[in-house]
This record gives structure tokens, C-alpha cells and sequence, in this order.
């Protein structure tokens, strides 16, 4: 929840060895990995945008305590970081945000645009007032002239390619807990990298900083 935590868990696994593996589950999605795997060979830099519509902020839930959840552009707005981060490579080198309200309490949307050292551009809108209609979450990522559209990891839509439709929403959930499971029985290395972890956080810290300042 803020920087000084993270810290002491990189420095937990660093002086452990220890296996980190954390929660961010998209970047598991069979739409995530095709999408990824579309713009491997990319010579420019990826454009994302990114639009989740997150509804109001809940009453009286642990996600909103600042000492348990953070708030949610920490505790759940990390998993959209975390997905461009996947998709570029690595974590962001400069943020910059705002807020749409003076609120958060009752209106929490944030419109965030994340630089990367490879030139990609990342802009993630978190709306709290987005017409309930809409799909909650669905990001598009150009380059090169190509495109593909992901809608709410049911389908994704490719320009130049064959598209893909999951039968069911597919977040990836089932397979990270799976291939993380596998890493620990095989004795491979986390799926995750303490590098891209923590940068995600701090990502989200400084989201907070700079809609402050």
C-alpha cells in the first residue's frame, strides 16, 4: 500500500531467494497472450487505451480503508497496470493523472497516461460514472498500422489476424493459479518478476501523487 512496503517485501525476496507471486491475473488471459504474442515482433512503440467501467465506489468495503485496501486505484486498479505492463514488456517511467472528481468518496475516476522507455503510451480511464450499459472493461493496443480490441475477455478482434471469442469470460485466473502451481513443483522461477511488481506499484503511488499535485 505504499512505497516503504513494498521495499521491504523486494528485500524479503532478495535475501530469501523466495518464490513472489502475486495476483494480477490478466496478463494470464488467453486474450492478453494473443493479443501479445500479435505485436511480438513490433518495431514501434504500442499505443494502448485502456477503459474500465468500474460503476461507484462500494460502501463500507476493505478495498476503500487506506490501511487494508488503499483505495482502488492501489488495490484494483494495479491489475490494469500490471496488463500494460505485460503487454509492452516492462513497467511504466512516467505517470501522469487526474482526477474527475473532488470526491473520491463517492466518485473515484482517474485518467492516467503511462509512458514507457520504449515510447509506448499507455492511458488507462477508471470511471466511476461510466453508463452502467457498457462492457466493464475493454482495452485497445495499436502499432505498426495493426490494431486489436479486447472486450471484456470475451473477444478480441484483430485487424490483419483471426479473431478470438471465449466461450466465457476469460481473466485468467484459472491459469495463473495453475502455472504458478507448476512453477513451484518444477523449480522454475516465478512468473513474475519482482522488477515488474514492484514498478506496478509504484506506478499506482505515483497515479495518487500526481491527480494530487
Amino acid at each position: 500500500l505504499n512505497l516503504d512496503e513494498v521495499n521491504d517485501v523486494a528485500l524479503a525476496v532478495q535475501e530469501s531467494g523466495g518464490f513472489l507471486a502475486i495476483g494480477y491475473n490478466r496478463r494470464f488471459s488467453a486474450h492478453a497472450r494473443a493479443i501479445k504474442l500479435a505485436f511480438a515482433r513490433r518495431h514501434g512503440s504500442l499505443a494502448i487505451h485502456y477503459m474500465i467501467s468500474a460503476g461507484p465506489p462500494p460502501r463500507g468495503t476493505w478495498l476503500l480503508d487506506p490501511r487494508e485496501g488503499g483505495g482502488r486505484i492501489v488495490g484494483e486498479a494495479c491489475h490494469f497496470v500490471d496488463l500494460c505492463t505485460y503487454l509492452v514488456g516492462a513497467p511504466p517511467v512516467t505517470v501522469y493523472a487526474r482526477s474527475l472528481s473532488h470526491d473520491p468518496g463517492s466518485d473515484d475516476s482517474m485518467v492516467s497516461v503511462l509512458g514507457f522507455a520504449d515510447g509506448s503510451t499507455a492511458t488507462v480511464e477508471y470511471l466511476a460514472k461510466a453508463s452502467p450499459s457498457l462492457s466493464k472493461e475493454r482495452f485497445e493496443v495499436s502499432c505498426d498500422g495493426r490494431t486489436a480490441r479486447c472486450d471484456n475477455f470475451r473477444s478480441t478482434t484483430f485487424s490483419d489476424a483471426t479473431d478470438l471469442k471465449t466461450f466465457n469470460q476469460d481473466k485468467g485466473q484459472r491459469t495463473a493459479i495453475e502455472e504458478v502451481i507448476d512453477a513451484l513443483r518444477q523449480g522454475r522461477s516465478s512468473p513474475f518478476t519482482l522488477f515488474e511488481i514492484a514498478g506496478v506499484s509504484m506506478a499506482t503511488f505515483a497515479m495518487l501523487e500526481s491527480a494530487r499535485t
